[in-house]
């Protein structure tokens, strides 16, 4: 590659023709491996471009250029890169007609008397191509220099080409296609000599080069559709989730509503379950679930009686029973939907089970009770024993925490007990950044009493408390 001049300017001589044919054809061989490497290098796209133009240009000692994209929806090209050019922002509209002969003829043009019944061929074309035709479409000096017009071009082709030529001083235009997709254009700008008669071998080297940066810009096109994709599905997902997530939320306010003492008990176990599963180390999406499995526990209170969930006095044994049917009731209603959550029917059938066998309605004991459903157990007493109830006041945090260590081992597993406390811990000492369970409370425990009586009973807990795995 050289640079002359000729009348006092500067021309462009694409490539050093006096040089051996054996290196001016490593000289390609390396500016095609160099694109190459370059493209398929892990730098962002915009610097690939870029850095893809100014190797182009280099390599055809062209003074200035630029990538311009295609635009689908708008039909237009914009500029995406340029170098030397001045225009970075502009929108050119291409015609249906000019966008039809660039993905029909798919080879650099040269800008100039580019109009059907220009000059006539000259008696020396480039050098055709394997079929037969040569590798510029047109070109043409103002100056009266050779011109080659092998292919014919519509009138609005032309006009487009002069457009291109009058915006960016574009000599040279490369369509950017890969199969039947048009993506843009490259521009070589600035004086540029004709083409010797050896100039279609350079051309076909532009022609490889503008291929490889089609690629680039079709990889990156597919991949913005793809993004596009995925955050219509991830907001379609997040409204659906939302939906659904306020529909389950309106479904356990009915639920608490049946019974005047219980208001907002589902979503104080669903906070306290997912704080204890979280501090356990389940996933978010397990967390997810075993939210929504605490704002559904109850819904098989729905089939209850409310005269009975109401009852102010001690419950006759038929009303117990007919209590106590609840957690199957509602396995009975979740297991028939679909939700997106494993596991949550079970769980709630089995929140009051005991580790020691002695609970319902299947009476099971110690592993075989679903992690979720002893964390679910154990919310929902905590919460019961922390609010008022038709039948008794409330019981201070301390009372209520003093039953539940009586009752490890029979009622609560001593590991879930001790995860809970070790959330309660974290939240009084500011680690939390929002508290699910003191925030809850009707007594405020951020005192130095409660941290000993806690740090008291962890150590007492330690002692109990076996590794508790999710089931």
């Amino acid at each position: 590659m050289t640079r002359h001049l000729s009348q006092g300017r500067e021309e462009i001589i694409l490539m050093k023709t006096d040089e051996p044919i054996e290196k001016r054809f490593a000289t390609s061989l390396d500016l095609i491996a160099d694109l190459g490497e370059l493209i398929s290098s892990h730098r962002d796209f915009t610097t690939i471009v870029n850095s893809s133009l100014h190797m182009i240009l280099d390599a055809f000692a062209a003074p200035a250029g630029a990538v311009l994209r295609y635009d689908y929806e708008k039909k237009s090209i914009h500029p995406l890169a340029s170098k030397g050019t001045g225009v970075d922002d502009v929108d050119i509209e291409v015609d249906r007609e000019v966008l039809r002969w660039f993905l029909e003829n798919k080879r650099p043009v040269a800008c100039g008397a580019l109009e059907p019944g220009g000059p006539p061929a000259p008696p020396a074309p480039p050098a055709p191509d394997a079929s037969g035709e040569t590798e510029v479409a047109h070109l043409s000096e103002p100056d009266g220099a050779r011109t080659y017009r092998p292919c014919a071009a519509t009138a609005q082709t032309g006009r487009f080409a002069r457009r291109l030529a009058s915006i960016f001083g574009a000599r040279l235009v490369a369509p950017l296609v890969v199969r039947d997709e048009f993506l843009g254009l490259l521009l070589l700008c600035g004086p540029m000599k004709p083409l010797s008669s050896s100039g279609a071998s350079e051309i076909k080297i532009l022609s490889i080069l503008t291929q490889q940066l089609a690629s680039t810009l079709q990889s990156h096109s597919l991949l913005k559709k793809l993004m596009h994709k995925y955050q219509e599905n991830k907001t379609l997902y997040e409204n659906l989730s939302l939906i659904y997530y306020e529909t389950i939320l309106a479904f356990s306010a009915a639920i608490d509503a049946k019974d005047v003492y219980t208001k907002g008990h589902s979503q104080r176990v669903s906070a306290y379950a997912s704080s204890v599963t979280k501090e356990m180390g389940w996933s978010d999406e397990e967390t997810e679930g075993i939210g929504i499995a605490g704002l559904l526990h109850d819904v098989g209170k729905i089939a209850i009686d409310k005269s009975i969930i109401n009852k102010p006095s001690r419950l006759t044994s038929v009303e117990s029973t007919q209590l106590n049917c609840h957690p199957v009731i509602g396995y009975e209603i979740l297991s028939k939907i679909r939700l997106p959550w494993k596991g949550i029917s079970r769980v709630i059938r089995h929140h009051h089970e005991r580790v020691d066998g002695t609970g319902y309605p299947d009476r099971l004991a110690g592993p075989a009770i679903p992690v979720g459903a002893k964390v679910l157990a154990l919310a929902d007493s905590f919460d019961a024993m922390t609010t008022d109830r038709p039948y008794r006041k409330r019981l201070s945090f301390e009372e209520a925490m003093a039953e539940i260590e009586d009752n490890l081992g029979r009622q609560f597993d001593p590991m879930v007990v001790v995860h809970f406390v070790s959330v309660i811990v974290k939240e009084l000492d500011g680690k939390v950044e929002r508290p699910s369970v003191t925030s809850f409370l009707a007594e405020d425990i951020r005192n130095d009493r409660t941290r000993r009586y806690l740090a008291d009973l962890k150590k007492r807990l330690s002692g109990t408390a076996r590794p508790t795995h999710n089931s």
